[in-house]
């Protein structure tokens, strides 16, 4: 899905951008970032868009790893004194070659499943004075402002959508979808989530239940959840290991093998063990730890984040396993969504067909100059997305658009 807009603005005066009693303060510093958890996670939580990866919790450790070479851009929208909306954005240089170009994006970009901005019941206000903002920022910097992963059902998004036919005339706003999320909407038993699959689906889940008591009859099976600090690091190393060698075997490339993201990991499940959402799941089989999921649970859903298994027992089916009895654990606990986050990959298909779409927006100078912005921006994701995936990789994708495969 592809949408263009058109919108108005009126110029700006100052840093501080005035409409009405609304204005908007720009954070650029780590300290006054710090200081904003509280008032950060209250209107979260007030917000119809209060999902795990808006939490300062998860921006704030995502930008002590992932923050160098950035600029901090944190808008603040104030009634008066008062903080009512937050915009997590930051600015970032991307190259290709000699050619590059400066793009105000949101934190964590594309590596978190969701984004947006967190609005209350000031939305339409917000959303005037910060379209204002934006546009100012876009007239002096030559910029391009480019939001992903907003969910198609965001009240940000929505409210956004609203707006546009009432501005007509300073910037463009390009629309897509970019990837979807599978999902299951839980419901009271195992019984009435099985009857919303498929029989074939019902099937697979009823053969893989046998393999279970088969696997009982000469090993000891157990299901192990984790949602406190005790031996955190060693489940993380458990983590870090299957997923290694998982991937090593398909010779592809494991993000555990770099540092920072091992840091990152490490830190974001310690303080989330502390704020009571971590949820780390292990299938062992007679004491061995064959599959694992590191997950969320927050504002009654279950985020299913990132699971690995031990490829020399894949012919088990070690990682259904799990994730069946992740979901009962959920059904039972009374959660309202199983969300296994973006992507398509074919072990969600097992589960759900349910998906809920994200949508990029990239906001741009009108004319010209403006899109060839866009058109660069979007030749230096491709360019990116290529480099950062295996030739094994880059390979399937080429023989699947040619039909090949």
């Amino acid at each position: 899905m592809k949408n263009t807009y058109s919108k108005e603005t009126k110029s700006a005066q100052s840093n501080v951008k005035q409409t009405r009693s609304l204005s908007i303060e720009e954070v650029n510093d780590v300290e006054k970032f710090h200081s904003l958890k509280d008032t950060w996670n209250t209107l979260l939580r007030e917000s119809s868009d209060n999902n795990i990866f808006l939490t300062w919790e998860w921006s704030y450790i995502w930008w002590r790893h992932f923050g160098d070479n950035k600029k901090l851009r944190i808008l603040l929208i104030k009634e008066g004194k008062i903080i009512i909306g937050i915009a997590p954005f930051m600015q970032v240089k991307y190259r290709m070659g000699l050619m590059g170009i400066d793009v105000l994006e949101n934190l964590c970009a594309n590596e978190c499943d969701y984004s947006g901005v967190i609005l209350t019941d000031k939305n339409k206000g917000s959303i005037a004075v910060l379209l204002n903002y934006l546009a100012e920022i876009i007239r002096k910097s030559n910029i391009v402002i480019r939001i992903s992963n907003i969910p198609e059902d965001s009240g940000f998004l929505q409210t956004l959508r609203e707006q546009y036919p009432f501005s007509v005339n300073s910037v463009s706003i390009i629309e897509n979808t970019v990837i979807s999320c599978p999902y299951i909407n839980t419901l009271d038993s195992w019984e009435e989530y099985s009857n919303t699959l498929t029989k074939n689906g019902r099937h697979k889940i009823n053969k893989l239940k046998r393999k279970i008591q088969k696997l009982q009859d000469n090993h000891q099976i157990e299901f192990k959840h984790f949602a406190d600090n005790d031996d955190l690091k060693e489940h993380i190393n458990t983590l870090f290991e299957l997923h290694q060698k998982r991937w090593e075997e398909r010779n592809i490339y494991s993000k555990f093998l770099k540092p920072e993201v091992r840091a990152f990991y490490r830190d974001i499940s310690e303080l989330f063990c502390e704020n009571n959402w971590m949820d780390f799941s292990f299938l062992n089989i007679s004491g061995k730890a064959v599959s694992t999921g590191w997950g969320f649970i927050y504002n009654n859903r279950y985020y299913y984040m990132t699971s690995a298994f031990d490829p020399n027992y894949s012919s088990l089916n070690v990682g259904h396993m799990l994730t069946m009895r992740l979901i009962e654990r959920a059904i039972q606990m009374g959660l309202v969504k199983f969300d296994f986050l973006k992507g398509d990959e074919f072990f969600k298909s097992y589960w759900t067909h349910r998906k809920l779409d994200n949508i990029q927006i990239r906001i741009s100078n009108k004319g010209i100059k403006g899109n060839y912005r866009v058109i660069l921006l979007r030749l230096i994701e491709k360019y990116q997305n290529t480099k950062e995936r295996s030739l094994r990789e880059n390979l399937n994708i080429t023989l699947e658009k040619l039909h090949l495969r």
